[in-house]
């Protein structure tokens, strides 16, 4: 009995969590720029912009496949273009410029979606999250490079 126990678990897919606990998810905010980086990495990709002020900013979204599902491709993201990012805002700003990326609208037009997924329930720790590696805390992110992300 307790054999098939152990294979049931063995093969049960594995389910991961992503606490977004660190984002204002009540809170919907905008913000223009000219992208600078992208991090087209799993488990989630990052946009790096810098604000028309020049303050650098940066936003989580989804992982590289979820992307181009929903019609963003790698090749859409160009340095160097101009575009206005909404997304929910960081909890606690002393992790840096940035939040949880909803849509990008470039000025030639163009709008997708690709933020990454949002769970019903966003459960976990204040300040909680992945923190992969351009989030807060990563290498690229505000937590583990100069404030304001990539140079």
């Amino acid at each position: 009995m307790a054999l098939v126990a152990v294979g049931a678990l063995a093969i049960r897919p594995a389910v991961a969590h992503h606490s977004f606990a660190q984002f204002d998810m009540s809170k919907t905010e905008s913000i223009h720029g000219t992208l600078y980086v992208v991090e087209w990495t799993n488990p989630h990709s990052w946009l790096w912009i810098k604000a028309d002020n020049g303050v650098k900013w940066g936003f989580e979204a989804g992982a590289p496949a979820q992307l181009v599902r929903n019609g963003f491709p790698r090749s859409s993201l160009q340095v160097g273009s101009p575009l206005t990012v909404i997304y929910h805002p960081v909890r606690d700003p002393r992790v840096g410029n940035g939040g949880s990326m909803i849509t990008v609208k470039f000025d030639d037009g163009r709008t997708i979606t690709g933020g990454a997924s949002i769970p019903k329930s966003t459960g976990g720790p204040p300040g909680g999250g992945a923190g992969g590696p351009g989030g807060p805390g990563g290498p690229g992110g505000p937590g583990g490079a100069p404030p304001g992300g990539p140079q």
